[in-house]
């Protein structure tokens, strides 16, 4: 006869993994885990291991000070997706009006997020920066670099749901992911230019961004840092 005591630590394991990804009904999240085998005749031990592994993915919360993040999740909230890593954060603002707007790349000191509350960024000055409401967390590489050194022969094709920010000696950002988007500082605003592109001939920090779009060869100028997005 099992012990009625594991039943609280059960049951503990449940909420902290259902509280990482609260838009989901209880059914659903018990319809998730049996996609992944466990179900009738599961002992107690594996379906701990598997809402382990649940958390894992989408934790209830990354909090502390940037030496105690030692892996890079993108934050979704109402505004932004906003990455976080051992190295930097990239906010990338969501647009509702068609409106396309340059993402933030800047060192931080702490965070503070957890889903359901607001996400606060403390810059390396001490300065917070409200970033909105947490929906969720989501674990993008548990043991993240901080640049990427050659791009070269890569393909849009095999992107899945990788991001790339690429930045230039001339202050251009470009924004990586099935489309390219270049963003350009001028006056009194950031402009911007979206394409769609089909391979990345020459990506390498020093040397020139070269892209193949459908229209042609795309060349933009020199490659200064190649940062891991998602």
């Amino acid at each position: 006869m099992n012990d009625h005591v594991r039943i609280p630590v059960v049951l503990e394991q449940l909420r902290l993994a259902w509280e990482g990804q609260p838009e989901l009904s209880l059914a659903t999240l018990f319809g998730i885990l049996s996609n992944q085998g466990i179900g009738w005749g599961t002992d107690d031990e594996t379906l701990m291991e598997a809402l382990a592994h649940m958390r894992t993915l989408h934790p209830a919360e990354i909090s502390g000070p940037i030496f105690q993040i030692d892996a890079r999740y993108v934050v979704e909230t109402a505004d932004n997706h906003v990455t976080v890593d051992p190295y930097r954060v990239v906010v990338r603002p969501q647009s509702t009006d068609g409106d396309i707007r340059q993402p933030g790349i800047w060192g931080y000191s702490k965070v503070q997020c957890r889903v359901g509350t607001d996400l606060v960024v403390s810059d390396q000055e001490g300065s917070e920066h409200h970033l909105g409401l947490v929906k969720r967390i989501t674990l993008a590489d548990s043991g993240p670099r901080p640049e990427i050194e050659d791009l070269s022969g890569f393909r849009r094709e095999g992107m899945a749901e990788q991001v790339f920010a690429l930045l230039f000696d001339d202050d251009t950002l470009v924004l990586l992911d099935h489309r390219m988007t270049q963003f350009h500082k001028n006056r009194r605003a950031v402009d911007y230019h979206r394409m769609l592109w089909d391979r990345v001939i020459q990506a390498r920090p020093g040397e020139s961004l070269q892209v193949s779009t459908p229209s042609g060869i795309h060349e933009l100028g020199i490659i200064s840092k190649i940062i891991p997005v998602n």
